[in-house]
């Protein structure tokens, strides 16, 4: 399937993310005929949404200058937004790294970025759920831990995706 908008994330190996999806009641979990929504199985947070299709993986990585081992992402509860057709059931997490990454992108006269949303809240979603249905999974998670992540993805609109560390293709 292609997007509109290509995205940069971090993605995290959390072992026991299944247990964290498992909360989820199946009643609740939102689909529609594209098979993109429902319980996310990649954990990451998204730096950057938005990125026309124009640009590559290789226009990225020029601009990232840390190690994704080398970024702390603290994590602490659960939280809920809605857009109307469903609700995101979402790690809240705070990074100094990734908000300083984030705005070295958002400098417009690097990059066209199309966002609706300007300020920068990292999170992680766990599940996409039916709308109204989100509300109830919040402060189900009250721990603080600070995880890294392991690698950077770039996903093209096409839908392609990059994995690669810092400056260095992988």
């Amino acid at each position: 399937m292609a997007y509109e908008y290509g995205c940069l994330m971090v993605d995290f190996k959390i072992p026991n993310w299944n247990k964290l999806t498992n909360m989820i009641n199946k009643d609740d979990i939102y689909n529609d005929e594209t098979g993109d929504y429902g319980l996310e199985t990649e954990p990451h947070c998204t730096v950057v949404f938005g990125f026309d299709k124009k640009y590559t993986h290789k226009d990225i990585i020029k601009y990232i200058s840390i190690d994704p081992k080398d970024i702390s992402v603290r994590v602490f509860g659960v939280d809920v937004f809605s857009n109307g057709d469903y609700d995101v059931v979402k790690l809240n997490c705070e990074s100094e790294q990734l908000s300083r990454l984030n705005r070295v992108f958002m400098e417009k006269e690097k990059f066209d970025i199309h966002t609706d949303f300007p300020d920068y809240k990292p999170h992680m979603t766990v599940a996409y759920t039916k709308p109204g249905t989100g509300k109830k999974y919040v402060g189900k998670f009250s721990n603080s831990v600070v995880i890294k992540p392991y690698r950077y993805s770039f996903s093209h609109p096409t839908n392609k995706k990059v994995h690669f560390q810092n400056n260095m293709k992988k």
